[in-house]
C-alpha cells in the first residue's frame, strides 16, 4: 500500500483543480500546505526506513519539474502562471516519489493533456463574445493532477504486473 503514501498530493491536486476550474486560480497558500504535509510524510517515512536516497530525489524531481514549467512561463509570458509552476512543484513530490520514469510519463501526459485542452479551447472560441473571454483560459492544475494521477495508475499496473 505505498501508494496510501501519495494521498496528501492527491487530496490537494483536487482541491486545486476544481478551485482552478472555478475561478482561474491557485490558491498558493493551498499548495504551500499539501506540499509541506506530503513533504512531512515522505520524510516520516523515510526516517522509519531509513532511506532519505528516495526522498532526495522525489525532492530534485519535483524543484527540476517546477524550474522546467518556470523556464516555459518565462520564455511565453500568459500561458503559464506562477500559480502552475507551484502545483507543478507540489505535484512533483508525489510523482518524483515513484521514480523517473513516472516523472517523464507525467511530463507526456501533460503534453497530450495540455494539447487536447488547448484544441478544445480553440474549438470554443469559434463564437467568442467579450463576456466568454475568461472562459477561453485554460485551467492547466487539472491538466498536471490528471497527467499525474495517470502516471501513478500506470506506474501501479506496471508494478501489479511483475
Amino acid at each position: 500500500m505505498p501508494y496510501l503514501l501519495l494521498l496528501p498530493s492527491l487530496i490537494c491536486m483536487l482541491a486545486l483543480s476544481i478551485e482552478d476550474i472555478r475561478s482561474r486560480r491557485i490558491p498558493r497558500l493551498w499548495v504551500f500546505s499539501g506540499a509541506m504535509v506530503q513533504l512531512i510524510v515522505f520524510v516520516c517515512w523515510s526516517l522509519i526506513n531509513a532511506d532519505g536516497r528516495r526522498l532526495a530525489l522525489c525532492l530534485v524531481l519535483a524543484l527540476l519539474s517546477a524550474a522546467v514549467q518556470f523556464l516555459m512561463a518565462v520564455i511565453r509570458p500568459g500561458m503559464l502562471g506562477f500559480g502552475d509552476v507551484t502545483c507543478t512543484a507540489a505535484t512533483g513530490l508525489a510523482v518524483g516519489w515513484l521514480g523517473l520514469l513516472p516523472v517523464l510519463m507525467w511530463w507526456c501526459f501533460m503534453g497530450i493533456l495540455g494539447l487536447t485542452a488547448i484544441g478544445v479551447t480553440v474549438l470554443r472560441m469559434r463564437h467568442n463574445t467579450p463576456e466568454t473571454t475568461r472562459q477561453t483560459q485554460i485551467p492547466f492544475a487539472p491538466v498536471i493532477a490528471s497527467a499525474a494521477v495517470l502516471s501513478c495508475v500506470i506506474d501501479a499496473m506496471s508494478l501489479l504486473a511483475v
